[in-house]
């Protein structure tokens, strides 16, 4: 199974500069999240926490936008603006309704939704941490 962080960076140039070493070894927060996935669970999630269809979500520029092609074992992605802002927006009571939804998707079956709540209060307050430095949220995944 890949490994997969979450992280924040002011720009995609400075995202993409972690793709070789990591996000952590570069000095970055990162929110460890092996298992949940920038296309299909990302999507999935912001699909329920907004509202928005998941079509009109894999067709947003950043939703899983490749940012580096150097790495045949590892890469960056974007997250969409859109869920960054909705994660850190959300109360523990909707990060819990979600998480119960959301532990019930294709990509997360099995997965426990309080695990999945308690990674969802993580995952906001990252999110949170991007929008007070005016930065976005990536994803670098390894294999």
């Amino acid at each position: 199974m890949p490994l997969i962080d979450y992280f924040t960076a002011t720009d995609d140039a400075t995202a993409a500069s972690t793709v070789d070493d990591g996000p952590g070894a570069a000095g970055f927060e990162t929110l460890p999240a092996k298992g949940i996935d920038p296309y299909d669970a990302l999507g999935a999630l912001e699909s329920l926490l907004t509202g928005r269809a998941y079509d009109e979500i894999r067709g947003d520029p950043r939703q899983c936008q490749r940012l580096t092609d150097t790495s045949e074992d590892a890469f960056v992605v974007t997250v969409t603006d859109t869920l960054r802002d909705s994660l850190a927006a959300a109360g523990d009571d909707r990060l819990d309704g979600v998480a119960r939804e959301w532990a019930g998707t294709d990509g997360l079956a099995g997965v426990d939704a309080a695990v999945l709540g308690q990674a969802l209060r993580l995952f906001a307050a990252l999110a949170k941490r991007a929008i007070d430095t005016d930065g976005h949220l990536y994803c670098w995944w390894a294999l």
